[in-house]
């Protein structure tokens, strides 16, 4: 199932506005309304998180995102689908089963200060890689 963008980056992030149940055995927790809704999970590339945070986060003053290394059954149940601006997104279609140890997932919670953005509020998050 996995259509691919040009270059597949090494990781995708789920952005979440509650903290995720901890160890994650799979991605089903992970899943929001709106992915319900849409019946898929939305995910960000590296280059998307601050641009996805601040169209739809912008008034949280915390964030939970997820780094998930985007190879194996992950990367095999994922799919590229455009969104209404034709920009490539990563979705997961279904649920993985994880072991977020030995799978190398892992769980950064992010605060940004009352005067920031989210653009300023993750400059230079070295964590946040392609």
């Amino acid at each position: 199932m996995a259509d691919t963008a040009a270059q597949s980056p090494r990781f995708v992030y789920k952005l979440l506005s509650s903290a995720p149940p901890e160890p994650l055995q799979s991605s089903k927790p992970l899943v929001t309304a709106l992915d319900e809704q849409d019946g898929f999970m939305h995910l960000s590339t590296a280059l998307q998180v601050p641009k996805t945070l601040a169209r739809f986060y912008s008034k949280d003053e915390f964030i939970w995102i997820v780094k998930i290394p985007f190879t194996g059954a992950f990367l095999e149940a994922s799919k590229w689908d455009a969104s209404s601006t034709g920009e490539l997104f990563p979705h997961l279609y279904g649920d993985v089963a994880v072991d977020q140890e030995k799978d190398g997932w892992s769980i950064r919670k992010v605060k940004r200060a009352a005067d920031e953005d989210w653009f300023k509020a993750l400059d230079g998050a070295s964590w946040l890689e392609f």
